[in-house]
């Protein structure tokens, strides 16, 4: 009778403590709430110096009080030198070897210089403000971001096993020295050939990391530059917000060959990682910034809600945002009414 009634009240409690961890792994869970800070647009410029206008802004970068644009449909990198009161272009389509066959996307050097990657015949071109400058190898022409760190280039490249390639300036196509493959491939979908399309990232770099993420899957990861160590994976649908648009997608998503992309664009700056995302509430939008703080791994803070209806890229100062303002075809100065 005793061991009976012993068995009885150890289910019992046995019970009573599954039941409070799963409580306490629910608490855990607990999607995050941000708030949201409402910008004003201080400015716009929507002409390039030679009066013609903006068409397909597609990648933005800020550094050393210059904004530097891509328009994909003309080739070339338009700079806005707030210093020196220039606006000027780098960088010229055509079949020529200093030219860009086919420009898929670009980056800033530390030392100001332009890298344009060439989609066409896989190649990266650099470029100064009075020209071009050299030219090497890359295995990979996505128009997703990429950079350079010393004489490596970190583009994205999806296999099954892998998500990025990192790429001496000596590798030559067609050989394998000088070429690195990392990243994880993450599990997104069980049609192995979309799954490969799907990890393809937009690469930015941090404070000696780099941070990986898909347009199409509501994850962030971050490796060490150098030794390319996973170091954190975060998932953002525990932000109500993104949590709420992925339960979207993922009800509305019909087939695994079919997905949408909702994180448009993703920047790097003083220590903050900035996610523009769309949204399909009342109306599609793409007009937030997620802003996430890095610094002892990676924190939600705030949303900034943009003015306009849809952005398709953007970048960041210390005090303001600049974002190609797709309806308008303007890029807009932006500043926060709060700030941060």
């Amino acid at each position: 009778m005793m061991g009976k009634e012993f068995t009885v009240n150890l289910i019992y409690i046995s019970r009573i403590c599954l039941l409070a961890c799963l409580f306490l792994l629910s608490s855990c869970r607990q999607e995050t709430s941000l708030d949201v800070l409402q910008c004003e647009v201080l400015s716009s410029i929507e002409q390039y110096p030679d009066s013609s206008y903006f068409k397909e802004i597609s990648c933005m970068y800020y550094q050393n009080n210059r904004l530097y644009l891509f328009d994909k449909s003309r080739g070339d990198v338009a700079v806005n030198d707030f210093s020196e009161n220039l606006f000027y272009t780098i960088g010229k389509i055509g079949q020529g070897p200093t030219e860009v066959a086919a420009p898929a996307g670009f980056s800033v050097l530390p030392d100001g210089n332009v890298a344009l990657l060439d989609g066409g015949n896989l190649s990266l071109k650099i470029y100064n403000k009075s020209g071009f400058v050299t030219s090497y190898d890359v295995p990979s022409g996505s128009d997703n971001r990429f950079f350079t760190e010393g004489n490596q280039t970190y583009l994205t490249l999806a296999t099954d096993t892998s998500c990025y390639v990192k790429a001496s300036s000596s590798w030559k196509r067609g050989t394998i020295e000088g070429l690195e493959l990392h990243g994880s491939s993450l599990h997104i979908t069980d049609d192995p050939g979309m799954n490969i399309i799907r990890n393809r990232r937009h690469l930015v770099k941090g404070e000696g990391c780099l941070y990986a993420v898909s347009s199409s899957y509501p994850v962030v990861e971050r490796y060490e530059l150098g030794s390319e160590k996973l170091l954190e994976t975060f998932d953002l649908s525990g932000i109500d917000c993104i949590g709420t648009i992925w339960s979207f997608i993922v009800r509305n998503t019909s087939s695994p060959k079919s997905f949408y992309v909702f994180l448009q664009d993703v920047y790097y700056a003083n220590g903050k990682l900035y996610i523009l995302y769309a949204d399909w509430e009342n109306q599609y939008s793409v007009n937030h910034i997620l802003v996430l703080e890095t610094k002892g791994g990676l924190t939600p803070v705030y949303i900034y809600k943009l003015p306009g209806t849809i952005y398709d890229s953007f970048a960041v100062n210390d005090n303001l945002i600049y974002a190609m303002n797709h309806e308008k075809n303007e890029i807009q100065t932006i500043k926060p009414l709060i700030s941060h």
